[in-house]
């Protein structure tokens, strides 16, 4: 193995034209290897003289040149009378013989043509500079979120944009793409879409993209299913409030569960009132108690379940309530003049009925069989799988917590203790210290050691306890996400890097989040990896 990785590639791989090595000759070669082109190697093979020998006979004279290729995309030189390069000379011939083409369209095929992969390199050349301005920023918008991106489907969606002359990429239809392709359109697309939008503009449109709003990418909150514009209006502005007040990657579906409790009241005042509650002066405890009886129908006859029926009660009681409060019933504001008794009161909440099922903390043989499996887990995911693994059960810890620890995350108290230094993301606090035992603070210091002795040179300020694969950065980063962190369940094989399974008599526990003292099998499959390229030049031109 040390001697094959010693000798290295057979050749160094060469990419993109080489020019005749007459002097003067601004004509392609055909062969690289000849370093000669078309004309030339003829002649030399004519007088019958060696390769190096031919550059300096008398009737190695230069020739004139056939100009740039006629495609549009392309900046190398034509090879032939027709004025194309030689591999889209290749590529038009193949396409004429099988009639995808004619020679009455060669001037559409130039315009359209794609370009040719070289090296490193995307060619944008033959995109409108709108497009190419679109894509240089969304790519750049990708970098910043930590997405990667991949060199091949980059150059296939500028191949699509070029074909289809399009004129911004806001046109493009995501759906018609591949998945991956979709992928990276839409990160593109919102990006665009981002690009000048204020807080403040976006929060006066009925489908909001909460990007803007610092909540994530692809997450909006849609306002168009209250149809009562008073409630909408009313209903958008206590979002406008509750929204920077959330943390956490769950908000934006949180309020947005919020906001489908409110299209259910403005369903239940368009069925049964003859000016369908278009004027909030003239509703009352009636209207309410209409839809009270609405969500009591729809219970009995299964459209939604008891829980759901409770949960509607109470997130509309604290709307209405939250909603008057910042005095949106005054004169001007959207709820004016609504009466007082147009209000859930706590009595209108149906109770649900007591839960005699145990806790959502695991059960010990579960718990057991987790630990029993731990061995089983190094074998197939490595060492940092499984301190991973073995910190969530130690410390009962999230995974977003241990998969953001910091390098440094160890400390010793003055009596000896140690303790584990981690931020509590759901109660917003940082450097919080959790007691650990000696054997959980063995696992973070052999942790500590396999990843300096991969980063020797990041600072232990930057380096994380668990970084990415290598090639992905410094150490700085983490490896997983909260849902991508690969642990499941015993009996489980739906994650693609780690899976096992016990007994025939286990049974799988319900999914829920970390309970003190136990592991989290959320049995989330972790997608594929990644793909990127380094060393990558964008190429543009008129």
């Amino acid at each position: 193995m040390e001697e094959f990785a010693a000798a290295g590639p057979v050749r160094a791989k060469r990419c993109g034209e080489a020019i005749c090595s007459v002097d003067g000759c601004p004509r392609p070669v055909r062969v690289r290897r000849l370093e000669l082109c078309y004309t030339h190697e003829h002649q030399r093979k004519r007088l019958g003289l060696r390769l190096p020998e031919f550059p300096g006979h008398p009737e190695a004279a230069p020739l004139p040149g056939f100009g740039r290729c006629r495609a549009r995309v392309c900046d190398r030189q034509a090879h032939g009378r027709r004025g194309l390069c030689r591999p889209r000379d290749v590529r038009w011939r193949e396409q004429r013989r099988a009639g995808q083409v004619s020679s009455a369209g060669f001037g559409d095929w130039c315009r359209t043509a794609a370009p040719v992969a070289s090296g490193h390199q995307v060619i944008f050349r033959g995109l409108a500079p709108r497009v190419q301005a679109e894509v240089l920023f969304g790519l750049r918008e990708r970098c910043r979120h930590g997405a990667l991106t991949s060199l091949c489907e980059l150059r296939i969606f500028c191949r699509r944009l070029l074909a289809g002359n399009v004129s911004t990429i806001m046109s493009v239809e995501a759906s018609q793409l591949a998945r991956q392709q979709r992928r990276l359109i839409r990160d593109l697309q919102d990006a665009v879409s981002r690009a000048g939008i204020s807080p403040g503009k976006e929060q006066r449109r009925d489908i909001w993209n909460t990007a803007v709003l610092g909540h994530g990418r692809r997450r909006v909150i849609d306002f168009t299913g209250i149809s009562r514009h008073w409630l909408r209006e009313a209903v958008r502005q206590w979002v406008a409030e509750e929204l920077p007040t959330r943390r956490g990657d769950h908000a934006t579906a949180i309020l947005q569960d919020h906001v489908r409790r409110a299209e259910e009241l403005s369903a239940s005042l368009r069925l049964h009132r003859d000016d369908h509650g278009d004027d909030p002066c003239a509703l009352g405890r009636a209207d309410i108690i209409a839809f009270l009886a609405r969500l009591k129908h729809r219970e009995a006859s299964g459209h939604i379940s008891s829980w759901r029926r409770s949960a509607t009660c109470r997130r509309l009681a604290m709307i209405l309530r939250e909603c008057r409060a910042p005095g949106l019933t005054r004169p001007g504001q959207p709820m004016a003049r609504l009466p007082g008794d147009f209000a859930i009161r706590r009595d209108d909440i149906p109770q649900q009925p007591a839960d005699d099922e145990p806790g959502r903390a695991l059960p010990a043989g579960v718990l057991g069989q987790l630990i029993e499996a731990l061995p089983a887990l190094e074998q197939v995911s490595g060492l940092n799988i499984r301190a991973a693994a073995g910190l969530l059960m130690d410390t009962g810890r999230r995974p977003t917590e241990i998969c953001k620890l910091g390098w440094d995350c160890l400390d010793q108290d003055s009596d000896g203790k140690h303790a584990l230094i981690c931020t509590d993301f759901k109660a917003n606090k940082a450097g919080r210290r959790l007691p650990v035992t000696d054997e959980t603070a063995k696992v973070v210091i052999g942790q500590q050691q396999r990843t300096r002795a991969r980063y020797p040179d990041t600072p232990a300020s930057e380096l994380a306890l668990f970084p990415g694969p290598p090639g992905t950065g410094r150490g700085s980063g983490p490896s997983w996400t909260a849902s991508q962190l690969p642990i499941t369940v015993p009996g489980s094989t739906r994650s693609r890097r780690c899976a096992w399974r016990t007994g025939a008599s286990s049974a799988r526990p319900p999914c829920s989040s970390t309970p003190a003292g136990t592991a989290s099998p959320s049995g989330t499959p972790t997608p594929a990896p990644r793909l990127t390229c380094s060393g990558t030049s964008w190429v543009t031109g008129p």
